[in-house]
């Protein structure tokens, strides 16, 4: 990356330079050395191959490019491929390669051509290019690596990140998808506890129901104790207190009369209800704590949930924020190397590929560069437009 963002000097050059070099990108740049003029050194000192507007073409970035993916094309274009000269470091021909790796950075190389086509044209200068047959044939290899390969692979790479974002997006709905099964869960629970606490409350029901009968019995007790039982040296308090009977019983024992025998079995029968009444409340006790143990472990879990789905929401959500962003610069990056495959084909299919006497014409060859760089891509910008679902909001947790 620092390499290509060394040799790129547009604006939006970080964005772009994040496309990934093709073998067909590769392919096309091997092609446009056919379309250099090729000069015979002149002298003995190696120094004399220059073209484009008399720049050398050893200087030049195509020709920075290493010599073998040059040559990987020559044969099939019968190209005679121009070695870089010596004096150059490794690090500038690796830094005009990568410069070379996008549509974009062909560009400026394209329309020097074009340009440096017009101005031998109207000077009846052609130069010495390649023969005819070989610059078409280059001509065409170009057009139709650019326009198939090279495109199609933009074309794929906008579909992956098309894909990606939908991705991303769904990642944010499987916060919400976690959220529905854990509540599920918890539906489930919840049904336990609502089961806890019924039992719990039909257990204080009956407690309830016990107790009253119990209390019924020991009152039946108390009045006739004090009705029938009044003679006797036994002292009973004219409130009723279940202790206070208990021990005016005893004291009954102990002074015998002949009505201590119904006393007794009612006696009898009321702590038999005093002991029901105990087992009773153990039982209810062990309920009510079931349930409450249900209900808080489900109240706990219930938050740590919410607590777990918000954290998630607002992670993936600023992940997706974050992502977008980048997807937005690839998304420009491409746009911008679509308006760029626009131009290339304006400036080979009209200037390039025309004939000298259409270009020599008065002011043809000029008007044909200015509309090449009046293109503005937008038809095909258009088919590198991403999209960009919102954000789904955070559901409300239960």
């Amino acid at each position: 990356r620092s390499a290509r963002s060394a040799a790129c000097s547009c604006p939006r050059c970080a964005a772009m330079t994040g496309a990934n070099p093709t073998h067909a990108l590769l392919a096309l740049f091997a092609a446009l050395p056919a379309l250099i003029a090729v000069a015979k050194p002149s002298g003995g000192s190696g120094g004399g191959r220059c073209g484009l507007g008399g720049v050398c073409q050893q200087d030049h970035a195509l020709m920075q490019l290493p010599p073998s993916i040059l040559s990987s094309r020559a044969p099939h274009l019968g190209l005679g491929i121009v070695q870089p000269r010596t004096g150059h470091s490794a690090v500038h021909r690796h830094a005009g390669a990568a410069a070379m790796t996008t549509p974009h950075a062909v560009l400026p190389q394209v329309r020097a051509l074009a340009v440096d086509r017009v101005v031998r044209a109207k000077s009846g200068d052609r130069g010495r290019y390649l023969e005819e047959d070989a610059k078409a044939r280059a001509l065409e290899s170009i057009l139709v690596t650019l326009e198939g390969e090279v495109v199609e692979e933009m074309f794929q790479q906008h579909k992956a990140d098309q894909h990606l974002i939908f991705q991303q997006v769904r990642s944010i709905d499987k916060c919400a998808l976690d959220l529905g099964a854990s509540n599920k869960t918890m539906t489930r629970r919840g049904h336990a506890v609502a089961e806890a606490k019924t039992n719990s409350s039909k257990c204080q029901i009956k407690e309830e129901r016990i107790f009253n009968a119990s209390m019924e019995s020991w009152q039946e007790l108390h009045t006739h104790l004090r009705t029938n039982m009044a003679e006797h040296n036994c002292q009973l308090a004219d409130v009723f207190d279940t202790a206070d009977v208990t021990q005016h019983m005893k004291c009954l024992e102990n002074d015998f009369t002949t009505d201590f025998d119904k006393a007794a079995r009612m006696f009898s029968k009321c702590n038999e209800s005093a002991r029901s009444y105990e087992v009773v409340v153990k039982e209810c006790i062990v309920k009510l704590g079931v349930y409450e143990d249900l209900y808080c472990k489900l109240k706990s879990d219930s938050s740590a949930i919410c607590s777990e789905y918000d954290s998630c929401h607002a992670h993936e959500t600023e992940d997706y924020r974050g992502f977008k962003e980048t997807m937005q610069e690839a998304e420009l990056a491409r746009q911008l190397q679509s308006m760029a495959v626009e131009k290339i084909q304006c400036f080979m299919r009209t200037v390039l590929q025309a004939e000298d006497a259409e270009l020599a014409a008065d002011g043809e060859g000029q008007s044909r560069l200015e509309k090449c760089d009046a293109k503005t891509g937008e038809a095909a910008k258009a088919n590198f437009t991403l999209t960009y679902p919102d954000a789904p909001d955070a559901v409300v947790c239960p």
